[in-house]
């Protein structure tokens, strides 16, 4: 594993940083925008 303390390994650990959370954020995103949220939220209270 790269070492946090070098140039690459504090470039790398801020990448995966930056993009789990951009795909945690479009993802949400998506699925408000789709309705896939509000239908799991039904489909949940319903049983």
């Amino acid at each position: 594993m790269l070492s946090y303390f070098t140039t690459v390994g504090f470039y790398f650990s801020s990448m995966v940083t930056v993009l789990t959370v951009y795909l945690f954020l479009y993802g949400s995103l998506y699925m408000v925008m789709s309705g896939v949220e509000r239908e799991i939220l039904d489909t949940a209270s319903v049983h």
